[in-house]
């Protein structure tokens, strides 16, 4: 059997199969449907994909000596680098800055001034780049011009800006203006309505690197100056919000309100808790959740440095980073989320020394396993999420925490096999056969995925299908064969509606399927749950084939 994180998707179970739903429950009942959902053992060997397997992103978190923190991933492109992300100067400091080893700035706000040997982080149009930059010449002549080398790739990309000292470059044929600042520095503005001049219809705060596998990584930073005027856009990893700054006559200050804009590309925002009001007279943080739905935000934090510029910060879900961090956006899930988590850099004492480290994952989702420590190594503790995500911390270094992040390809599965309690096994250990402890695999699994269902499956086994059509390719094809219902029927039935269809002759003359299914995935679990409990329900399955439920109510019957 297969459980995805947050719904039921293609299980396959083989029972008896006669005429009628009651029929059928009885037969499967004397033989294998007892042990399942009565009395049984459970064994959960692996998942899938496999953590740290041919499928998953590994985003490593590592210190380089006492002062440095380095990120290694690999990117879209299939490049790996190693990449700077947090730096102190001093072996006494506790503060560490988004700067590479040799205190070289991480620009990540949009139009910031970049100098030689700085980084910039590009991502318009979903082709992301990280550049160090190598060289600037910005002194008026036709051979003026900036050298970007991609962190990544290694290559380097030369801007020629000509005499204007500014120009619309294109890398990756995504549109990027270059304003000089000075003959040896200059910003960059991209996206719609953007120029040489200045910003666009966004401004862009935290802008993402994309991994191998989709993952979205934006590095973060406890203080960036965002120049801010009223109906600005501010485009974050996880949403866009537009700001609307007014005078507070009432309180003699001034004020902002956030509300949620979709992002540049058109993906939707939503503001989980927004910001109304919020006094800039001071220094005061205001919090403010955004993610794609209410559910599985991004935590941010702002703050006024006056009435014209503010510091917009990411914080997990613990309250107030101090350090910088690094940010990874997951793909939407299966119910449209799109959650994430959060690595902080923090810093460890060794006598009178202070240690670049890593603080514990923290993930965005309102959901996750929260932090188990493993069994076998008391240094180690785990944290996982609906998507699969699953973050690794190591203490073993108490002074300098590392971690590792791995991302899955596609949302992240469990595996587990059930087993009748009565069945005759090899037990754990080499002991004797007999009444089952521990549920392992066996070589004739009663439960498949509905891609692992074989042709001889088919056409010899009587089959109980979990999941509609949307999820469980066989059920869809019995549904396009007019032999239960299709998905637009399940659509039409509309929220709270459940199917139980027993299909006579489903993939071959003889043999049955019993369709367990509903409209959402809550659906489909409450009549799983009255296939579990069948005794309770027999009066009212007595000679049918088709059952129909609606908000936990049948409401008609087919005999």
């Amino acid at each position: 059997m297969i459980v995805s994180s947050n719904k039921l998707i293609g299980i396959n179970v083989y029972f008896g199969g006669t005429s009628s739903i009651n029929d059928y429950i009885a037969q499967g009942g004397s033989t294998y449907l007892n042990p399942v959902f009565k009395t049984f053992g459970l064994s959960y060997p692996s998942v899938t994909p496999d953590v740290g397997g041919s499928l998953d992103d590994v985003i490593s978190f590592r210190n380089s000596g006492d002062n440095n923190l380095q990120m290694t991933m690999t990117d879209f492109n299939g490049n790996k680098a190693t990449v700077p992300w947090a730096y102190k100067a001093t072996s006494g400091g506790v503060a560490l800055t988004l700067n590479d080893t040799s205190g070289n700035a991480i620009h990540v706000v949009e139009g910031e001034t970049v100098s030689r040997d700085q980084y910039i982080v590009l991502d318009a149009g979903g082709f992301p780049h990280m550049f160090k930059v190598s060289s600037v010449q910005l002194d008026g002549t036709s051979s003026a011009s900036i050298d970007l080398q991609d962190v990544f790739s290694g290559t380097t990309t030369k801007v020629t800006t000509g005499a204007n000292n500014n120009v619309t470059a294109y890398i990756d044929g995504q549109a990027y203006n270059f304003l000089n600042k000075s003959s040896t520095s200059f910003s960059v503005y991209w996206g719609s309505g953007s120029a040489v001049t200045g910003v666009g219809n966004f401004i862009t705060v935290y802008p993402t690197l994309k991994t191998q596998r989709d993952a979205l990584v934006a590095l973060t930073s406890p203080v960036t100056a965002i120049p801010s005027t009223t109906g600005e856009k501010i485009q974050l990893p996880s949403g866009a919000v537009t700001l609307t700054k007014w005078y507070d006559g009432t309180t003699s200050a001034w004020a902002i309100t956030l509300t949620a804009t979709a992002k540049e590309d058109g993906t939707t925002s939503a503001l989980m808790v927004g910001l109304t009001n919020f006094s800039i007279s001071g220094t005061t943080l205001g919090s403010f959740v955004l993610g794609r739905t209410t559910t599985g935000g991004v935590n941010y934090t702002i703050t006024p440095a006056n009435s014209t510029i503010f510091s917009i910060n990411a914080t997990g879900t613990t309250g107030t980073e101090t350090q910088p961090a690094v940010l990874i956006i997951e793909e939407k899930d299966d119910a449209g989320n799109q959650a994430g988590v959060l690595v902080p850099a923090t810093v460890g004492s060794s006598g009178s020394n202070y240690l670049a480290g890593v603080s514990s994952p923290e993930f965005t989702s309102a959901v996750s396993s929260g932090s188990n420590a493993w069994g076998s190594n008391s240094n180690k503790a785990s944290t996982a999420d609906y998507w699969g995500t699953i973050a690794v911390r190591d203490t073993s270094s108490s002074a300098q925490p590392i971690a590792d992040v791995y991302y899955p390809d596609i949302q992240r599965s469990s595996n587990v096999y059930v087993l009748g309690s009565s069945a005759s096994v090899t037990a754990v250990g080499g002991t004797d056969s007999g009444t089952v402890q521990q549920a392992v695999p066996i070589k004739t699994s009663i439960a498949k995925l509905d891609r692992e269902v074989t042709s001889a499956d088919r056409t010899s086994l009587n089959l109980i299908l979990v999941g509609g059509p949307a999820v469980n390719s066989l059920v869809a094809e019995l549904g396009v064969a007019a032999k239960t219902w299709t998905r637009d029927q399940y659509v039409a039935a509309g929220a709270g509606t459940g199917l139980l269809d027993l299909v006579a002759d489903a993939f071959t003359t003889g043999k049955s399927a019993l369709v367990v299914a509903g409209y959402s995935a809550d659906d489909t679990r409450f009549v799983t749950g009255v296939l579990q409990s069948y005794d309770t329900h027999a009066s009212e399955l007595a000679a049918k084939n088709r059952a129909v439920y609606k908000n936990g109510v049948i409401s008609s019957t087919t005999a």
